[in-house]
């Protein structure tokens, strides 16, 4: 049950939609009793912080595009809108059989695993680097392992470290 007034709600005027504030609206709804006025516009003007530079969404040349830089714009985003439009029907549709291919996860895929050599070339420093990380570490274990059981044994020899587990008494 709704609690209230019942019927119609009445049809306030908008007075800075150049209806009158006094008296009756012509469509016949309630007026208002003070007068609206219509938003100001932002502040257009910005200005940059002493130490700071101008960030690059308030760049006059990022934002006043030309009308063709902004049909540009709106032909993308339409394309794109229908190609996820497109994507998500294909997603979901419940008497979906097969699987979906989509055309931009294929590209990425072949130039990652296909298409190797457009993506790494071989130079002496790509070769450098191959050889320090791959067998830097080796060396690097294979010295800190030898050093520290000769600095054992040395000691095992001057009777200065006793073994904790003896292999034969």
């Amino acid at each position: 049950m709704l609690r209230g007034r019942s019927g119609p709600r009445p049809v306030l005027c908008s007075a800075w939609r150049g209806v009158p504030s006094g008296g009756a609206c012509a469509s016949g709804g309630v007026s208002l009793p003070f007068k609206m006025e219509a938003p100001s516009p932002p502040r257009t003007k910005y200005r940059p912080a002493p130490l700071a530079s101008l960030p690059p969404q308030l760049d006059p040349a990022e934002y006043d595009a030309s009308p063709e830089k902004r049909r540009a714009a709106a032909e993308r985003l339409t394309l794109r809108a229908r190609l996820k439009r497109d994507y998500l029907l294909k997603l979901n549709d419940p008497r979906r059989t097969q699987l979906i291919d989509d055309p931009a996860m294929t590209r990425w895929v072949y130039a990652r695993s296909q298409n190797v050599y457009p993506n790494f070339r071989v130079t002496p420093k790509t070769s450098l680097f191959g050889a320090l990380f791959g067998l830097g570490p080796i060396f690097f274990w294979w010295y800190v392992i030898k050093a520290e059981r000769d600095y054992r044994e040395k000691l095992i020899q001057e009777g200065k470290y006793e073994r904790p587990f003896h292999i034969s008494y």
